[in-house]
């Protein structure tokens, strides 16, 4: 049963996110973050993708920087942790949630560096804070890199879970330099 729901979770944001990088205005501005070598740009794609979410015909509810509780056993630096995105499908469970973090950088191993880093967090959340979270998905945007070398990354930054490379893309963004991961 969660096999299924975790294959499904990641077969709605490959879509989703794939539907996403497919517009025109966005790979635009992508090319335009790289040829002027923009950074901190993490922000305005949350703001995009906030607007993309809102008009999805596929989306019933979303929710932006949702505040939760560390297990302070676990996590030592910090009581909080802010969680990107909370998506809820439509004509999925209206108990549970999707979690998606969302992560930028022009080079690949700093970005799913990150994404592994948000993966962990999530792990050190109290069990009770979590409990309406279906799933979990880190996805980041960064230069292209063949799918095996981002595995290579998140084999060396892994903690405390066990990835299934089963849910992995990374797929680029026709037209730009860039491509997004999901894990």
């Amino acid at each position: 049963m969660v096999n299924r729901v975790r294959n499904g979770d990641f077969e709605f944001l490959s879509n989703l996110f794939d539907k996403f990088f497919s517009q025109k205005y966005i790979r635009n501005r992508l090319n335009l973050i790289e040829q002027r070598n923009i950074t901190g740009w993490e922000i305005w794609l949350q703001v995009e993708l906030a607007f993309f979410l809102d008009e999805h015909e596929n989306v019933m509810e979303w929710m932006r920087e949702i505040s939760c509780s560390t297990d302070r056993r676990v996590e030592k630096l910090k009581a909080k942790g802010i969680i990107d995105f909370w998506v809820r499908e439509k004509n999925k469970s209206t108990e549970t949630m999707i979690a998606i973090e969302l992560k930028q950088s022009q080079s690949a191993k700093s970005c799913i560096t990150a994404m592994i880093k948000d993966l962990n967090k999530f792990y050190s959340l109290k069990p009770s804070e979590y409990d309406y979270i279906r799933t979990f998905w880190c996805i980041g945007v960064h230069l292209q890199v063949q799918e095996k070398t981002c595995l290579d990354y998140i084999n060396a930054n892994k903690e405390g879970y066990e990835f299934d490379p089963n849910h992995l893309l990374s797929k680029n963004i026709k037209g730009t330099n860039f491509s997004f991961t999901i894990l």
